[in-house]
C-alpha cells in the first residue's frame, strides 16, 4: 500500500517493469525518458506522471520525510509532495484533486509554501516556486514549465 515507483528509462524492460509494479500494487508510478514517444507509451502501460529529462531535468520527486517542514498553522508542518529542479529553479510541487483547490487547510498551506519559497530564494543559487496544481491540470501534454506558467502561487510581500 502506498507504494510508489520510479521507472528511468521506458523501453521495453522498463515498460514492463511499469506493469509489473501496478501488478504489484504501486499507488503512483513516475517514469522517465529521453524520448516524448517513449513516455507516451508508458503513460498508456500505466504511469501515472512521466518526465522528458532531456527537456526538464529534474533532480529529485520525493522529498525524504522531514526535509521539509514548513510551518503553516498552530503546530502544524506541511511538506510538499514533490520538490523538483531543472537547471533555472527548484519547485515545491504539490498535486490536489480540483474539488479540493479552495480547501482552508490547502490555501494556508499553499501560502506559507509560497513564502517559504519567496525566503529560500534570497540564499539559494536560482529561485524556489511553488505550485499548487489540479490534478486535470497534469497530463500528457503539461510540462513542468507550463504548468509553473499556470499555477505558481505568488508569496505576499511580508
Amino acid at each position: 500500500a502506498n507504494k510508489r515507483v520510479l521507472v528511468t528509462g521506458c523501453g521495453p524492460i522498463g515498460a514492463l517493469a511499469i506493469v509489473a509494479a501496478r501488478a504489484h500494487g504501486a499507488q503512483e508510478i513516475v517514469a522517465t525518458d529521453v524520448s516524448d514517444f517513449t513516455l507516451g507509451l508508458a503513460r498508456k502501460v500505466g504511469a501515472d506522471h512521466t518526465v522528458n529529462v532531456a527537456t526538464e531535468s529534474m533532480d529529485k520527486f520525493k522529498p525524504n520525510k522531514g526535509s521539509f517542514q514548513i510551518h503553516y498553522s498552530g503546530e502544524s508542518n506541511y511538506e510538499p509532495d514533490f520538490v523538483a529542479e531543472t537547471k533555472d529553479a527548484y519547485y515545491l510541487c504539490e498535486p490536489k484533486d480540483e474539488s479540493e483547490m479552495d480547501d482552508d487547510v490547502i490555501q494556508a498551506k499553499a501560502t506559507a509554501a509560497a513564502q517559504w519559497c519567496k525566503h529560500a530564494t534570497t540564499v539559494a543559487s536560482k529561485p524556489w516556486h511553488y505550485l499548487l496544481v489540479p490534478h486535470t491540470a497534469v497530463n500528457e501534454s503539461q510540462t513542468l514549465t507550463g504548468l509553473a506558467a499556470q499555477y505558481t502561487v505568488q508569496s505576499s510581500n511580508s
